[in-house]
């Protein structure tokens, strides 16, 4: 049983040292078929370890039920990461974010039966029906995960393809094969961003327990900024990219160091996330460049997440996550291979890095020379190290001058990306020592090939065994690479910039004119061993695609020998064209005829009658006699996060909740007599922050409302409640600060101790306060539509008939705290709108219909469904539909949902030019034959639609 502990630079697995260079490759946003070409992209691209997040909601889709089969077979996954060389470290949960709804919490949990003894349930604490959860959540887990830890016994024969693969890839690399499996650390909870003693005893404690209890033998990580130390754990710390980063006053290198003072001998992990601003590869360069500057750890926390697919998604599922590295279809973004460049070597050099302290004596930029405004940072230790050199985009020269210890002056080309590294003093094992190479340094492959990368036309040097080589770099439209004969056998291979774009470690040696991350030429019909082959991370040279533009292919053997090889790229054929689209309308289903309805014994949800698709959508309706519930009145539909579309007569008459497409957040005015139907719209859940205490859907009786009017503000500023009355977790506060802030209170008068009714949007956090108690909190983490219904009968409520003040006190000072809360608005319940509870509620699943026979055909402003096939056999150019003239709907592809899509809403103008949604390749039929399914929630046509490659 393999031995895994850390200091205060790297992990250590049997004693080997492992310097992790990481990204976030979610196992649940592709297909399983697509995973072996994601997991050969993250390993080619330079990582040597992945981050996987765990949804819940996709494993246990009902309570007690689990699935771990397709896209939710998470040993597989673990598996084939192994076979890659990729470390995986497991964030286990049970709130993962990432982008899935409810953070990835199961929207059935706020169903799950309480009482009086076990409190309610509260997310994200110790409350006792979310821990009985829990419990049983990673009981289930770990059943799938311990036997694959790294520190576990190896059942049958190591993965022999991962240590090719790291042979192939460096003297440091990553996977070998080592243990049951490449887990290496499990992250307990995810940006936990509150600070209690109380839940941290509760709560966390209470996790890491029942890791270690179901087997949990790696180290356990926590990512929560430090607001809350847990036992036990190596923090690791989260930070955006370029402007507007919270760590741009310190810099990402200053907040790295910081770190490492804050939790002595243990590694530091820095996830560097993309900026707020426009997301840039160089920034996210730039900063990864800072955390190895200063020995710890980076992880692109965007690298290749990918779309959440049909209904796994948050809020703003409906289109590629911005900033990631590599996107849906699998294709890396402008930038990115100087990205690139910097974490080979990372990945390759991790034995160096990985015990590296700031360099003693220091080299200096030479005083007065040319560059002398670039920023240097040295590393190193034992096994060597590197000088970083950091040029703004002011800096003009196309070189710097580094004046080392012995007086020696080095002169450091600058490319385009204004970044360059020094390599010093590295061991090569048995091929001796590099003294500096002026060139960045790629990685050293196959044991013989040293790969650099520089700027066009310029020039660099390299000592290796105390020999010094001139090192040129190819001009600008050449082709070959400069191969340079170092002796001991190993040759430097000498790339510009742009030849690296082109450029992978293959079987035979390295390559040039192909593109590693491209799907092969492949299609349906193709050998099933030449497209596992051209999945490897190490693949034969004649597998790859070639480069846009490359009519060769150029591979440098280990013997230094250069083989040119003609190549034609495949040819782009005709995008499919759909077949004639058949409609279905859904006007049985809006008026409550269809026949899938049924009587329910209460409102329900979606969620509570057909658990698997509890975020996906649902039919209700409600037949609701007399004259009472015929009045139009403004109307409030209790429950949590949903759009729900309201039919009367067969009609629609308002859609409520978030998400644009002429829904409000308002209450609506409607008449609820006769038949009325509605379409809870799921799949609405904020995927971070608060709510996550109910579930999407209608949870009780619409109720009437009347607007009471809010008095005049009073504004003060005073110390804030104390929020953690109300919840074990508050986002932002800590249980032992009690902060300055706006305090804007309003006078409310109420009739009698009816529930208060509140929404409004609110740009900052804060706790609302009804008579001194605090009651609610809100804030920009509270969802697209936040409001708040204050409950006179809750436990400790002090409301009463007469006037009650009303204050929303703020987590910190506001310039103008009365414009934050300008839209804010107030009603009082009224009346249940289904008086003397007769009105009667039925229940009709949301299924894919027949488009046989007689199907009802489409009415204007009412959900349709569409219908078409195509056929293709190409599998080597990603697929996307355009989805011209469309609203808001799902997209499902042979039967999978794929996508979710937002185009415009009624009498929103639609964009020129839609974003295309990706059809995942892993999901394209084998046979070539494949049904497209359309869902449209406002009733478009999908005539305008058509298919086009990427």
């Amino acid at each position: 049983m393999p031995d895994v502990s850390f200091d205060g630079h790297a992990f250590l697995v049997e004693r080997r040292r492992v310097f992790l260079v990481g990204g976030t490759v979610h196992h649940a946003a592709s297909p399983a078929a697509e995973w072996p070409r994601r997991l050969a992209a993250a390993r080619r691209a330079g990582l040597n370890c992945i981050e996987t997040a765990v949804p819940w909601l996709l494993h246990e889709p009902a309570p007690g039920e689990f699935d771990f089969s397709g896209r939710a077979d998470l040993a597989a996954f673990l598996r084939l990461a192994g076979e890659a060389g990729l470390f995986v470290r497991l964030r286990m949960g049970p709130y993962v974010g990432a982008g899935f709804g409810g953070g990835g919490l199961p929207a059935w949990l706020p169903e799950v039966p309480i009482t009086k003894k076990s409190g309610p349930m509260k997310a994200r604490e110790s409350s006792d029906p979310f821990m009985a959860a829990c419990t049983r959540w990673y009981t289930r887990l770990m059943k799938e995960v311990a036997p694959l830890q790294v520190s576990a016994s190896r059942v049958g024969d190591a993965t022999p393809a991962a240590s090719r693969a790291d042979a192939a890839l460096g003297p440091a690399a990553g996977y070998r094969g080592e243990g049951g499996g490449p887990v290496l650390a499990m992250q307990s909870e995810h940006r936990w961003l509150c600070h209690s003693p109380a839940e941290h005893a509760n709560y966390h404690r209470t996790l890491i327990r029942f890791l270690l209890e179901g087997g949990a033998r790696v180290p356990i990580t926590a990512a929560n900024q430090l607001w809350q130390p847990v036992d036990g754990a190596v923090q690791t710390w989260s930070s955006t990219a370029g402007a507007g980063s919270a760590d741009a006053e310190t810099g990402l290198a200053g907040t790295a160091r910081q770190l490492a003072g804050v939790q002595p001998g243990r590694p530091r992990i820095v996830e560097i996330l993309p900026g707020p601003a426009a997301p840039s590869a160089g920034d996210e360069l730039a900063a990864a460049a800072e955390v190895l500057a200063v020995g710890a750890m980076p992880h692109l926390g965007a690298f290749g997440g990918g779309r959440r697919l049909g209904f796994d998604g948050g809020l703003d599922a409906d289109a590629d996550p911005a900033g990631d590295l590599i996107d849906s279809a699998g294709r890396p973004r402008d930038g990115f291979h100087a990205l690139r460049r910097l974490l080979c070597f990372a990945s390759c050099f991790g034995n160096a890095l990985g015990q590296a302290e700031p360099a003693a004596p220091t080299p200096v930029l030479r005083p007065r020379s040319v560059g002398a405004g670039v920023t240097l940072l040295p590393v190193g230790g034992e096994a060597g190290g590197a000088l970083f050199l950091f040029a703004g985009s002011e800096q003009k020269a196309d070189a710097a001058e580094v004046l080392l210890p012995d007086g020696r002056t080095l002169r450091v080309p600058l490319g385009e990306d204004r970044l360059a590294w020094v390599a010093r003093d590295l061991r090569l094992g048995a091929k001796g020592r590099i003294g500096h190479a002026t060139l960045p340094l790629v990685g050293f492959f196959h044991d013989a090939l040293l790969v650099l990368v520089g700027p066009a036309g310029k020039e660099g040097e390299l000592e290796l065994n105390g020999a010094l080589h001139r090192l040129p770099v190819p001009a600008k439209g050449d082709a070959e690479p400069a191969v340079v004969p170092l002796g001991a056998g190993v040759h430097a291979v000498v790339l510009n910039e742009q030849q690296h774009e082109g450029f992978a470690v293959v079987a035979e040696g390295v390559c040039l004119g192909v593109d590693p991350f491209e799907a092969p030429a492949e299609s349906a019909d193709a050998d099933p061993a030449e497209a596992a082959d051209a999945h490897r991370v190490v693949p034969a040279a004649a597998t790859l695609r070639p480069a846009a533009g490359r009519t060769s292919r150029l591979v440098v053997g280990v013997g230094g020998g250069v083989e040119t090889t003609e190549q034609v790229a495949p040819r782009r054929p005709p995008a499919p064209k759909l077949g004639a689209w058949a409609a279905r309308g859904t006007s049985a289903e809006a008026d409550g005829t269809a026949a899938g309805y049924k009587p329910v014994p209460a409102v329900g949800t979606p969620a509570r009658h057909d658990p698997a698709r509890g975020d996906a959508y649902g039919w209700l309706t409600l037949d609701n006699p007399g004259a009472a519930a015929a009045r139009t009145e403004p109307t409030v539909f209790p429950g949590g996060p949903c759009r729900l579309h309201v039919f009367s007569d067969g009609k629609p008459v308002a859609v409520v909740g978030p998400g644009g497409d002429g829904a409000r957040c308002d209450p609506p005015e409607v008449a609820l007599g006769g038949r009325t139907a509605f379409l809870v719209a799921g799949g609405v859940r904020p995927s971070g922050g608060l709510p996550q205490d109910q579930a999407p859907g209608l949870a009780a009786p619409p109720v009437s409302l009347k607007e009471v009017e809010l008095g005049e503000p009073e504004v003060t500023t005073t110390r804030a409640p104390d929020p953690f009355k109300i919840s074990g977790y508050v986002p932002g506060r800590s249980s032992e600060d009690a902060p300055l802030g706006s305090r804007v209170a309003y006078g409310v008068k109420l009739l009698g101790k009816k529930p208060l009714f509140l929404r409004g949007p609110v740009p900052a956090a804060g706790t609302v306060v009804l008579n001194g108690t605090p009651v609610a909190r809100f804030g920009p983490d509270a969802g697209a539509c936040p409001h708040w219904r204050i409950d006179p009968a809750a436990e400790g409520s002090k409301m009463k008939a007469g006037t009650n003040e009303l204050v929303f006190h703020f987590d910190a000072v506001l310039a103008d705290p009365v414009a934050a809360l300008g839209a804010l608005r107030a009603w009082r319940e009224e009346a249940d709108r289904t008086p003397s509870g007769k009105g009667v509620w039925s229940f009709c699943p949301w299924r894919v219909p027949g488009f046989e026979g007689d199907a009802p055909k489409p009415a204007a402003g009412l959900p349709v469904w569409h219908r078409c096939t195509f056929s293709s056999k190409r599998l080597d150019f990603p697929l996307f539909l355009e989805p011209v003239g469309l609203t808001r709907g799902v997209v499902l592809l042979n039967g999978h949902a794929a996508a979710r899509y937002r185009v415009a809403g009624p009498g929103e103008k639609a964009p020129p030019k839609p974003a295309p949604i990706h059809l995942p390749t892993g999901w394209l039929s084998a046979t070539g034959e494949n049904e497209l399914v359309l869902f449209d929630e406002h009733g478009a046509s999908a005539s305008k639609a058509k298919l086009r490659w990427g």
